[in-house]
């Protein structure tokens, strides 16, 4: 997908520059970047390892849990809770094992990472509530619920996230920005079948709406 089309929309991004082998207890408690999900996809090794701040479209579907931008939705993130968990609504996913090579010192940097430990508030609760009701609606219409009327609702929910990038190498991401439509997956990346470039391991959720 080609993220160039949202240039007019949103202000280029001012991200910080880490290093990955130099995490601290002080960079584990780095003031979040408060980015735009656009704005994390154009230059994401750079944030690789980086605490941010979005603010994004939530979309979650039996194999996809992902993080879209709210004025350019044609590239997203793929996105886990902290604790390792997956949110409600998705099943199972095709793992490429491709997260583990995203660059050469990818031992180094799984080992230096700025650690995520996931707040389970009220905020938290409330999102699962949403996705929870949102994937009934999935086999709702074939497989009525016992209530009646049934609850069929689908919510549109927008939070803003706090967490850590993890992003494949810049020249991972340069190869699979001329990928075409023809070209087949190479798996180098995360969630599905390693179809995305960036990954937010999620620490906390704030603002959480829905329609």
């Amino acid at each position: 997908m080609n993220i160039l089309s949202c240039a007019l929309l949103i202000p280029l991004a001012v991200g910080p520059s880490i290093s990955c082998a130099q995490t601290t207890p002080k960079a584990a408690q780095q003031k979040p970047a408060e980015l735009t999900v656009w704005e994390i996809l154009k230059n994401p090794s750079s944030l690789n390892d980086t605490i941010v701040k979005v603010s994004a479209v939530v979309r979650v579907s039996a194999e996809y849990s992902i993080l879209e931008d709210r004025g350019c939705p044609e590239e997203g993130i793929w996105f886990m809770f902290g604790d390792g968990s997956a949110p409600p609504g998705m099943i199972a996913t095709v793992n490429s094992g491709a997260s583990s090579s995203n660059s050469q010192n990818s031992k180094k940097r799984s080992k230096s990472r700025v650690p995520i430990h996931l707040v389970k508030d009220s905020n938290y609760q409330q999102l699962l509530r949403y996705l929870a009701t949102s994937a009934k609606n999935e086999s709702c219409a074939e497989n009525p619920l016992p209530t009646l009327p049934p609850d069929c609702r689908s919510y549109k929910i927008i939070a803003t996230f706090i967490g850590r990038i993890d992003s494949v190498s810049k020249e991972i991401r340069a190869a699979h920005l001329k990928r075409t439509s023809r070209d087949g997956l190479d798996g180098k990346g995360f969630g599905h079948m390693g179809m995305f470039d960036v990954q937010l391991i999620v620490k906390s959720v704030e603002n959480v709406s829905a329609e």
